[in-house]
């Protein structure tokens, strides 16, 4: 599934702790799974439903370099067929910036321009 909501964990995320999910069909409930992101290795297991997830900590978050990130995802189908996935995240610690424009070309509101 998409990470962070556009599979860019920005500079505030990237403090943040993150639910990483996902999905798959023909694995068998209880089925386990191994993450591997930024080799650091998480384990999880299919649901009734297919879906999976896992949790990853701010601590663990705030590691992740910026640039691609990629996530692997793991395991074996129930005939012994190993499976495996990775789908690339782009960690962006860019910092966000804002600024205010010039009030009256001169910063100052006189009489004139008050109205």
């Amino acid at each position: 599934d998409t990470v962070a909501g556009d599979d860019v964990v920005n500079i505030i995320e990237h403090g943040q702790a993150l639910v990483v999910t996902g999905s798959s069909s023909g694995l068998a409930e209880g089925t386990p799974l191994t993450v591997t992101i930024n080799n650091v290795e998480y384990t999880t297991a299919v649901q009734a439903d297919g879906s999976w997830s896992v949790g990853i900590t701010a601590a663990q978050v705030s590691t992740w370099p910026a640039g691609t990130v990629n996530i692997a995802v793991s395991g074996e189908s129930s005939a012994g067929n190993p499976i495996s996935i990775t789908h690339p995240v782009t960690v962006d610690l860019t910092p966000a910036a804002i600024t205010i424009n010039t009030i009256a070309t001169d910063d100052v509101i006189n009489a004139a321009e008050k109205g």
